[in-house]
């Protein structure tokens, strides 16, 4: 188990979405653990765009502001 999944799994609640850096995103890719998933509005209306998630579950966002093997979870829920 990664250390991004550790934290996952420590975190208070399982995360909608996560920032990573751009290494981690990279080796992410690397290991075929990102997929691209359609994201829904409020969970219900179809936005018509897909998105990356980390193992089809987790929305993920290339963070420029975060070093390159870095993650950050939200705060809140």
């Amino acid at each position: 188990m990664s250390i991004l999944d550790q934290a996952i799994a420590a975190h208070p609640f399982y995360p909608k979405a996560i920032k990573v850096g751009s290494q981690l995103w990279k080796d992410l890719a690397a290991a075929g653990r990102i997929k691209w998933k359609r994201g829904y509005i409020e969970g219900v209306i179809d936005s018509k765009v897909d998105f990356p998630t980390l193992d089809e579950r987790i929305f993920l966002h290339v963070s420029p502001e975060l070093d390159d093997l870095s993650y950050e979870l939200p705060q809140n829920s």
